[in-house]
């Protein structure tokens, strides 16, 4: 799942899997390093993680600085909050099948798996004007499913083609919808439905981003990570030893034609480090603001300075019985209340407790987030009794990630015109400067494009 999406249960598999192809083939081995390389990386979120794993396998000299004081970046499992030894996850969710990435470092490091929205007879809802009702998959079949198979294969090279830009990126998708002969009605339920990315509130969005996304990775069958999606960051961070450094935030960077150096704060101590190379695994949000030196070029000013970040807050509220499945129901809910995408996060986990993610995102994800703590919480509180009456409150924990001033947002999603602007920048080096993270990836926003594009980096890096 994306770094903080929510599934959509009103497409079945078969639908899912029809929709198009994603590539499974293995995971190609870097060559021996001939030399060997110094190699900075800035950013342990899985992006830098699985470089600087694959670069050390080859034979470089790595090493890698993050601001924070533990490894993952953006997937995040919280534990401390909750009774019984249940958690849930802040960030990244799930992964699929087709996600060959994740599926690789989960095997090699020998994580398990556990099955995730497998909920068999247990029902889903939709919850608008007042009303619960079962969800369905009529309107997306009708609209959505079309328009998907009409885009082609985002993987495929020279994706996207002048007239997908033309026809998918200069228009948002209730335009597309209304165009295709959608009524208000339908454009209004299809909008709750794929309410975590239909827009982020700031302009509208590029129906192309959000058909890219539904094409590339949302079939089959659906996994987390046992004991949470956290042990793959730290399974990864401990291969690298002393090579990782926390509390260390990039502050400068500087290049010629002969090597990258860059200024780091390392708790209150500024210091300069020299490499042949720096691959960059942060956020543009937070890369906006570090001077460059000599400066990048237009397209990757303007990329980093324009591509927009979805905005997500997240409350978790933890009930001492799941009284949802008594009553026959999954715990999924799309809804247009306050609370958002609401799903149980304890699917899998052992105790009697279970606990109830309210996802929102875009302009509801902003209003929640700028609520005290106390008011955010009753507020979820109360709506979500509206959903699911039985829920009792017992313990609850919120995080809003534009707060979080090492990301400022969520995850990429692209605006208006954004793919045909921006998407030919984002990944392209500049110098001897490499990119990396979930907005450089087709995957945006999930972990399989966060490793995808860590990989990817490695191996320019190795090749050059």
């Amino acid at each position: 799942m994306k770094l903080g999406r929510s599934l959509r249960f009103e497409l079945s598999r078969r639908d899912l899997l029809k929709s198009a192809l994603v590539s499974t083939g293995s995971i190609a081995v870097l060559a021996a390093a001939r030399p060997p390389k110094r190699i900075l990386i800035a950013g342990a979120g899985l992006a830098g993680l699985s470089a600087a794993y694959e670069l050390v396998q080859s034979g470089h000299q790595v090493t890698v600085l993050d601001a924070r004081d533990r490894p993952g970046g953006r997937v995040l499992t919280l534990r401390d909050s909750f009774a019984d030894g249940q958690y849930a996850e802040a960030g990244a969710e799930t992964f699929g099948e087709t996600h060959n990435f994740v599926q690789h470092y989960v095997r090699s490091l020998q994580l398990e798996t556990i099955p995730a929205w497998s909920y068999g007879k247990l029902a889903s809802l939709v919850f608008r004007d007042g009303r619960r009702s079962p969800s369905s998959s009529e309107l997306s079949r009708k609209y959505v499913l079309p328009a998907i198979k009409e885009i082609g294969d985002p993987l495929s090279d020279g994706w996207p083609s002048t007239d997908l830009l033309r026809q998918f990126d200069r228009i948002s998708m209730a335009e597309l919808l209304k165009s295709r002969g959608a009524s208000p009605e339908e454009i209004a339920q299809l909008q709750i439905v794929y309410s975590d990315s239909w827009d982020n509130g700031t302009a509208p969005d590029s129906a192309l981003c959000l058909l890219r996304d539904e094409a590339i990775a949302r079939k089959g069958a659906s996994f987390r990570i046992r004991g949470g999606n956290d042990q793959l960051p730290k399974a990864l961070a401990k291969s690298l030893g002393g090579r990782l450094h926390y509390r260390t935030t990039l502050e400068r960077i500087n290049q010629n034609n002969k090597h990258v150096r860059v200024t780091v704060n390392t708790s209150g101590r500024r210091s300069q480090i020299s490499a042949d190379y720096l691959i960059c695994a942060i956020p543009f949000t937070v890369l906006r603001s570090i001077p460059v030196s000599p400066a990048f070029s237009e397209g990757k000013q303007r990329a980093i300075r324009e591509l927009s970040y979805n905005s997500v807050t997240r409350v978790y509220v933890q009930s001492p019985t799941r009284s949802w499945v008594t009553d026959g129901l999954s715990g999924y809910a799309a809804t247009d209340l306050p609370v958002g995408t609401v799903w149980d996060c304890t699917e899998g986990q052992s105790g009697a407790r279970g606990i109830l993610e309210c996802y929102t995102s875009g302009e509801r994800a902003r209003r929640l987030a700028g609520l005290p703590e106390p008011e955010r919480i009753r507020t979820v509180v109360e709506n979500l009794q509206r959903v699911f009456p039985g829920v009792n409150y017992e313990k609850a924990v919120s995080i809003a990630w534009d707060a979080d001033p090492l990301v400022k947002g969520a995850f990429a999603w692209f605006k208006r015109d954004q793919m045909a602007t921006l998407l030919p920048h984002i990944a392209r080096r500049e110098g001897r400067v490499f990119f990396a993270g979930e907005h450089t990836s087709p995957w945006f926003g999930w972990m399989q494009g966060a490793l995808e594009s860590g990989n990817r980096a490695a191996h320019e890096v190795n090749e050059s």
